[in-house]
């Protein structure tokens, strides 16, 4: 079974709980975890703590605290900018940690006087003055007694959930699971919701709308005629299942999604356009990859020593074909650069394991220790099967070659007019290393002015 299979079986159901059709909630985390299953690394919830647990709601003294709040002057703010912790990543050799789609915005932000506020939802224990985990307990009650009460509700995602069984196993029971994941997001939701709604927030501008916290930010927003900004983090192709096959959205879903995407290239806003065509209002800013013009500006290319060639691998949690190992051998002064996915750990012990068998023609630890785009200043070519990273080598002129069928589905339009390599053997990976004239980009998006664009959209 694909997840086609299962989006065609379900997506016209009404998923209703709340006055909301949960189906875009639903439909990621499903998609997620037959990803994660597929290549053997399942990771979801299989108890589900408000099973037996007691909800006694919040004590008199908080509910007069949070009452006190309510009347007390808010800290405000026109942007709010939304950010996470995991997906912070040392810059350089600081020891300052920099996350690469939210801080080049605060940049210009700064640079333009745009008033913002900063909020970290995976540290930051309050938000304009409110604590967040006092208001999810607030309405944690109120959110599992209508989750109880709506049977209906219950047996659908019991249906669903059985199939997912008949197609996976019997062990991969994701009930649990989406009540939790639903529950939370609906506390969440009427939590962000108090807050938003007195702060006189304008503009929310966040990346992975999908993150369950992040679309219940998204849905309390819509609410509130709060726009929400996007920003692309990573490649957008049929390969995502966020960002396709969205051929069934109800209007009671439609708070789930942002209303404005900032996309890296035009062909990215006109995929987008084409998957949300049931989104008739979604907008597109067409602004570049912020942080890599930023970086850009910064580095100078590092030339070769010894005339080796530096292979930039990026690892997606199934290793690379053996035919790709195999041109070791065939090209001595060839180095491979193993870079490990932050969320496929498991892959350590076969990069281990090649470093042994290959010694000096395979690099970890600066594979590992630098940041990508310092990287991208110190290799000739870069290899995946279907990372994002692709989109990011294109703008350092670095050769992209592309393996398996995965990778040819995600970037076939730029296989096929040559601007990709692809390659199927180990001859097909000699001959592209050794021969392709190297391609070089002057850029990838309009030459526009990015403090105009972010002018216009924030201030």
């Amino acid at each position: 079974m694909n997840v086609e299979e299962f989006i065609d079986k379900f997506q016209k159901v009404d998923f209703d709980f709340e006055g909301v059709n949960w189906w875009p909630l639903l439909k990621v985390q499903v998609a997620y975890q037959i990803h994660l299953k597929i290549n053997a690394t399942p990771n979801f919830t299989k108890v589900n703590p408000y099973q037996h647990k007691k909800c006694k709601g919040i004590s008199i003294k908080d509910e007069i605290k949070l009452y006190w709040l309510h009347y007390q002057k808010t800290t405000t703010c026109k942007n709010l900018v939304v950010t996470a912790n995991h997906l912070n990543q040392p810059q350089g050799a600081s020891n300052d940690f920099y996350n690469p789609f939210t801080d080049p915005f605060i940049h210009f932000f700064k640079k333009e006087n745009i008033s913002y506020l900063l909020y970290n939802v995976a540290s930051n224990q309050q938000l304009m003055g409110y604590p967040i985990q006092l208001l999810k307990r607030k309405y944690e009650k109120k959110v599992r007694q209508a989750f109880d009460k709506n049977l209906e509700f219950q047996q659908q995602l019991k249906t669903l959930t059985t199939f997912l069984k008949t197609q996976y196993g019997q062990d991969f029971d994701l009930y649990n699971h989406l009540v939790v994941n639903i529950i939370n997001n609906q506390v969440e939701y009427w939590a962000y919701r108090t807050i938003l709604k007195k702060a006189r927030v304008k503009n929310i501008l966040l990346y992975c709308y999908y993150n369950n916290t992040m679309m219940a930010i998204c849905r309390a927003a819509q609410r509130l005629n709060i726009k929400v900004i996007e920003y692309q983090h990573s490649q957008v192709t049929s390969n995502h299942f966020a960002y396709s096959n969205w051929s069934t959205i109800s209007s009671k879903s439609i708070g789930f999604f942002p209303a404005t995407i900032w996309v890296w290239r035009s062909s990215d806003a006109a995929y987008l356009q084409e998957q949300f065509f049931k989104l008739p209002a979604l907008q597109f800013v067409v602004g570049g990859n912020l942080n890599v013009e930023m970086v850009k500006r910064k580095n100078i290319k590092a030339e070769s020593v010894n005339n080796t060639i530096k292979v930039l691998i990026t690892l997606q949690g199934i290793q690379v074909p053996d035919f790709v190992m195999d041109v070791l051998s065939e090209i001595p002064n060839l180095i491979f650069y193993l870079r490990l996915h932050p969320r496929y750990p498991n892959d350590r012990e076969w990069v281990v394991q090649m470093k042994q068998q290959y010694g000096n023609q395979i690099e970890i630890e600066e594979a590992n220790s630098l940041d990508l785009y310092t990287l991208f200043n110190n290799v000739d070519f870069h290899l995946t099967n279907f990372s994002g990273s692709a989109i990011e080598a294109d703008y350092f002129g670095v050769t992209n070659i592309i393996y398996g069928d995965k990778g040819y589905l995600t970037y076939k339009a730029d296989i096929e007019n040559k601007r990709y390599e692809f390659v199927n053997n180990t001859d097909d990976l000699k001959n592209s290393i050794i021969n392709t004239r190297k391609y070089t980009t002057g850029k990838t998006r309009n030459d526009l002015n990015v403090s105009e664009i972010i002018t216009g959209y924030f201030n």
